[in-house]
């Protein structure tokens, strides 16, 4: 290829390309950083699609209202964060810290109980 040729691209199929899969490094990122991006980039998904926050530091965090259904935080940091109407519900809470949380309205129940 000489110096006034472009690359070639990537035929357009007229579909928009595939997302890049969300990395745990990002996950936790986007969490401390933009609840709101992470619920909406949440919306529609499966818990099997869900990144790795297990062991994550989340500690400190403003996580008021985030959507962390079925996410598994077993071992996870989450001190002294603010997880008021955070939705925890059928999340993998083993083993996390979570001493001086808040916790006020926020749904930690089981969706599937025994």
């Amino acid at each position: 290829m000489t110096d006034d040729q472009s690359p070639p691209q990537p035929p357009n199929t007229g579909q928009p390309p595939e997302p890049e899969p969300m990395t745990r490094e990002r996950a936790i990122e986007l969490l401390r950083t933009d609840v709101k991006a992470w619920n909406k980039w949440r919306e529609g998904k499966k818990k099997e699609e869900l990144p790795d926050l297990h062991h994550a530091d989340l500690s400190g965090a403003n996580l008021r209202a985030a959507d962390l259904w079925g996410a598994d935080l077993r071992g996870s940091d989450l001190s002294g964060s603010d997880l008021s109407g955070a939705d925890l519900s059928g999340a993998d809470l083993d083993s996390q810290k979570l001493r001086d949380s808040n916790l006020r309205y926020a749904n930690v129940t089981d969706p599937d109980p025994p």
